[in-house]
């Protein structure tokens, strides 16, 4: 067939010469399909995605470090004012136990004998027969002052004692008074004899005691 169309001056294409693909079940040829399109495109996307997360991530990094900034300036700010009223509350607290100081020398200067009460302490006496006086506050609703003197005979010989604490506010106005006393058959105190008795103050009602004062006098 191609030999008598070549004699027949019959003009072939060398294209039509080519073998033709056919299917597998001997249908008709195949037609050449066009090129896939490239994924150049998704490439593009891909890494402008990842660009911009990496933006956002140094804009997040950038904001972070600017609040860290403010939150550590803001803490030293704190630091500083804390540090300026502790020092101005100390300076105050002093003045005011200066002040305290001051004003109880007065007191205790105007008033011979008066000594600043302090709970739970055994507090010396400048007194002949009273060695030491140890003052307890109890009672929630209403405020119990009570004490316990220590009494001592010096002397020689027995001695009959009348013992009186008295307390004083903070102005040294005296706000009420104690008897020291003990049952009528055994109140001599003999010569060298130590002798403790307990008993509670008696004082105007809502006042608060700053100072108290013993006096004793022995009746032989």
């Amino acid at each position: 067939m191609v030999g008598e169309s070549l004699s027949r001056g019959e003009v072939v294409d060398s294209k039509n010469l080519e073998p033709q693909e056919t299917n597998e079940v001997g249908g008709p040829p195949l037609r050449r399909g066009s090129p896939r399109p490239r994924s150049s495109a998704r490439v593009v996307r891909l890494k402008r995605w990842l660009w911009g997360c990496l933006v956002g991530l140094l804009v997040l990094l950038g904001t972070a470090a600017v609040l860290f900034r403010q939150m550590d300036g803001n803490q030293q700010r704190l630091s500083r004012q804390l540090m300026d009223l502790r020092d101005s509350l100390q300076v105050r607290l002093d003045t005011i136990q200066q002040l305290q100081d001051e004003r109880r020398q007065l007191v205790e200067g105007r008033i011979p004998g008066l000594q600043a009460l302090e709970c739970d302490r055994a507090l010396e006496v400048p007194d002949r027969y009273v060695r030491n006086v140890i003052f307890t506050l109890t009672g929630l609703d209403t405020r119990v002052y009570e004490y316990r003197a220590v009494l001592e005979n010096p002397g020689n010989v027995t001695v009959k004692l009348r013992v009186m604490i008295l307390f004083f506010d903070a102005l040294g106005v005296q706000i009420g008074s104690a008897e020291v006393s003990w049952d009528r058959s055994a109140d001599l105190l003999g010569a060298g004899e130590v002798r403790a008795w307990s008993g509670s103050a008696d004082l105007l009602a809502g006042r608060q005691p700053e100072f108290f004062m013993v006096v004793s006098e022995a009746l032989q």
